[in-house]
């Protein structure tokens, strides 16, 4: 339901190292917010974490979706710092990728790299963590979206919108 979705808008969220992260209703899974550059000094270098620990997931979630987009608001069209990201897109974000590691050894499972086939567009599903009976896999979805997070919202939950 529309309370699965963990974002830079959720309603559920929990202090982590002194820094208040959107997590899900099982604290589960724990969200990135990064709404001032890729890093501390925003030189547009670094990498946004979302952790999950498979171990606390409710056995009610079958699909686990990773996504990522790039946040503007209307109001920031009169607002002179903000504006220029109205205009954002991937095209500006240089390596982006998406990399499941575990957690305890640090080893990569798998990585999905974001292309040029992404340029003009402001949200992507990167990939998807899904339930085969007892086991979890991962399927690299690479769905493109030129409105951001809106248009991936209305595809899974647009009875809740």
């Amino acid at each position: 339901n529309e309370y699965d979705f963990v974002f830079y808008g959720s309603p559920n969220t929990i202090e982590v190292n002194g820094e208040v992260r959107p997590c899900s209703v099982d604290k589960s899974v724990l969200g990135s917010v990064d709404d001032l550059g890729d890093d501390d000094d925003d030189t547009g270098e670094g990498n946004e974490e979302i952790e999950v620990d498979l171990t606390k997931t409710s056995a009610k979630v079958q699909e686990i979706l990773f996504t990522a987009s790039i946040y503007w608001s209307p109001s920031d069209a009169n607002d002179p710092v903000n504006a220029p990201r109205m205009k954002y897109n991937f095209g500006q974000v240089r390596d982006a990728y998406i990399q499941i590691k575990n957690a305890i050894n640090g080893e990569v499972i798998c990585r999905y790299d974001l292309d040029e086939d992404f340029s003009t567009d402001k949200g992507v599903e990167f990939g998807r963590l899904y339930r085969r009976g007892s086991e979890w896999k991962f399927q690299a979805v690479g769905e493109a979206h030129k409105d951001g997070l809106e248009p991936i919202c209305r595809k899974y939950a647009s009875k809740f919108m």
